[in-house]
């Protein structure tokens, strides 16, 4: 029991994290360079808050509630459909339209500022 409440701490704190750096950094940078992925940014950030509101509620649940399994559930599957979809379209798209050189060059400075940044967030906003 207490080792599946640190893994789901740990898929709550990526959750979190991996949602702060694309929202704050990625997408707006892809919405500047390449106007053809709208439509998959506004999406994608729409499965982000679906993703937030699940983290959220995940917090808050004890590991003996009934809905927690299945709400840890929930979040890593579509965590990992969200991904396997984003790698085969996203970031082939960026490249193809943007430049692979220009688009390694504005993540890793967003990035490197990320890291100047005091904290990322200590609760998701729902």
């Amino acid at each position: 029991m207490v080792e599946k409440g640190r893994i789901v701490n740990k898929i709550i704190a990526a959750s979190t994290v991996h949602t702060y750096i694309e929202n704050g950094g990625m997408y707006p940078q892809v919405r500047d360079h390449v106007p053809d992925l709208e439509d998959d940014i506004l999406e994608s950030y729409e499965e982000h808050h679906v993703a937030d509101v699940l983290v959220t509620e995940l917090a808050a649940l004890t590991l003996d509630d009934e809905r927690f399994d299945a709400n840890a559930t929930v979040l890593t599957r579509m965590s990992s459909t969200t991904s396997k979809r984003t790698s085969k379209t996203g970031f082939g798209k960026c490249e193809n339209n943007w430049g692979a050189i220009s688009f390694e060059r504005s993540v890793r400075s967003d990035s490197n500022r990320r890291r100047r940044r005091p904290s990322l967030p200590s609760n998701p906003r729902p």
